[in-house]
């Protein structure tokens, strides 16, 4: 009896040191949580605006003046229950439109960090009786060196993150600068983009065409 018990006590106690082996060889992975908001609401402050706001830029080196103008748009939830927006806008110069949209379909995760989902939204540039391109601009949250592949014509990075820029008579808190390469909704050439929360694009340099559009004047429709 007595070897019965000796041998079931060995037993449980190598039971036991096995266990703590296995423990320490393989630990429990960790979930990570996203270190940045990636909220849908969050994203609406940097890319989404309402009918009625518009802004004013002057290009630097020639001195010509652009108005764009919201002038249709809506956010809601799809027949998929996607949360989505949109929002259309015209330019008064060479009269362009720009259309802007988001849903929520699009995203994926980041793959830089773990666990944060990435919103993509796409920019469409047309005029009355011709199609210039569309493709994904921008994404939130806002990750330094992250990058949205542009199908075949290149990528939009995020640059860099500004705690403070100043143009014109204006001065911004939290502006990001995204580079795109060869952007479709800039007939397939170079552009950069610099964007300030909840006021939007404050500058747009297109070094191949020589322009630099710096913002002179704006309204935001609340």
């Amino acid at each position: 009896m007595k070897a019965i018990f000796k041998f079931s006590f060995f037993l449980l106690i190598t039971i036991v040191i096995l266990s703590c082996q296995r423990d320490e060889e393989e630990p429990v992975p960790i979930i990570q949580a996203c270190e940045y908001d990636d909220s849908i609401e969050e994203l609406k402050a940097w890319h989404y605006f309402k009918q009625g706001t518009w802004w004013v830029y002057r290009d630097e080196n020639s001195g010509e003046i652009d108005t764009i103008q919201v002038y249709n748009g809506g956010d809601g939830f799809s027949q998929n229950n996607w949360p989505y927006f949109f929002w259309d806008s015209s330019s008064s110069f060479e009269e362009y439109n720009y259309k802007y949209y988001f849903n929520e379909s699009f995203s994926r995760n980041c793959d830089e960090t773990h666990d944060c989902m990435c919103h993509k939204v796409e920019r469409t540039k047309t005029r009355p009786g011709q199609f210039i391109g569309t493709d994904w601009c921008f994404s939130y949250p806002n990750i330094p060196e992250i990058y949205i592949t542009n199908g075949w014509y290149g990528r939009s990075t995020l640059v860099e993150i500004l705690p403070s820029y100043e143009i014109s008579d204006f001065s911004f808190d939290e502006v990001i600068r995204w580079k795109s390469d060869e952007h479709p909704s800039e007939n397939y050439q170079a552009v950069e983009f610099y964007i300030a929360k909840n006021i939007g694009i404050i500058r747009r340099i297109l070094p191949e065409r020589n322009q630099d559009w710096a913002l002179i004047d704006y309204y935001i429709q609340p």
